[in-house]
């Protein structure tokens, strides 16, 4: 359970980390 649910947050922050890759920066940028 714990491991699926490591499996499931790193997924999950990849999947972000490159779909608001922009958005980030900008709020970054803008921080």
């Amino acid at each position: 359970m714990l491991i699926t649910a490591a499996i499931y947050f790193t997924f999950f922050y990849f999947y972000f980390r490159q779909k608001n890759r922009i958005g980030a920066v900008y709020c970054l940028a803008k921080n």
